[in-house]
């Protein structure tokens, strides 16, 4: 059963994930159910930074390179 819920998250970063879910095919619902799918089989704590686990969290057809480089760029380099 699916439901719907609210989230209060930045403008940008919203655009931003949308734009990753066009190049990928998807849709923004999808990357975060996948995303909280993902998140809630790992069985132990998450002890390093999110770039270490991108590539098992969501599996995108976009070169995880590039995806880095948008994270570190966004998240690191301010």
């Amino acid at each position: 059963m699916k439901e719907k819920i609210a989230l209060n998250i930045d403008k940008e970063l919203i655009d931003k994930a949308k734009e990753i879910a066009k190049k990928n095919n998807a849709t923004l619902s999808k990357l975060v159910s996948d995303y909280f799918e993902k998140l809630t089989k790992i069985k132990t704590e998450i002890s390093s930074p999110i770039l270490n686990e991108v590539p098992e969290i969501i599996s995108f057809k976009q070169p995880l390179d590039e995806y880095k480089k948008h994270l570190e760029e966004k998240y690191l380099q301010k």
